[in-house]
């Protein structure tokens, strides 16, 4: 949120990659520092082929879902003329394809994957049962992407963790 303030369209990506940055770093140093096994916490391990193949099928089929609750949310919700401009800024001028790939899809995935279902799911694990950890770790990734984006992305978001939760806490992998 902080890194999003003083964003201009020069400054987008490096704001982006920092803030990405410390969503990551923070659950990684606590791991490391905190816990006695931080790639068990992190949950570092391969996962089973068929957690693997659900991994693979989850988007084509929560795609239809997802794109309802869209619409439905914009119209609720509409995305305010500043955030939209700032949006617009960030992926217009001199930004690869390449880039904004890496910017908008595979670094906030490693990221806030590392963070929601990653650390802070299994510290949830250990004081909730599981469907309940994964709800508040849900929540909080959506309030997360409230920050960003008001409440274009709370639903979307929130539905995603709880699907990414549940597949994380099935296979013990965040892969």
């Amino acid at each position: 949120f902080v890194s999003f303030q003083g964003m201009t369209p020069e400054t987008a990506t490096s704001m982006m990659i920092m803030g990405q940055a410390l969503i990551f770093l923070i659950p990684v140093i606590m791991a490391v520092l905190l816990t006695s096994s931080p790639a068990r916490t992190l949950r570092l391990s391969l996962p089973a082929p068929r957690h693997l193949a659900l991994a693979v099928i989850f988007p084509f089929a929560l795609n239809p879902l997802v794109n309802l609750l869209g619409y439905y949310v914009q119209q609720l919700f509409p995305i305010s003329s500043t955030t939209e401009q700032a949006l617009k800024q960030m992926i217009s001028g001199n930004t690869t394809l390449l880039a904004a790939v890496f910017c908008f899809a595979l670094l906030p995935a490693i990221c806030e994957e590392t963070a929601f279902r990653g650390f802070i799911l299994s510290g949830l694990q250990r004081r909730y049962r599981p469907l309940t950890a994964i709800l508040l770790s849900s929540l909080m990734f959506g309030f997360l992407h409230v920050l960003i984006s008001i409440y274009q992305q709370l639903f979307n978001a929130t539905l995603l963790g709880i699907v990414l939760g549940l597949l994380a806490v099935r296979s013990r992998s965040l892969l």
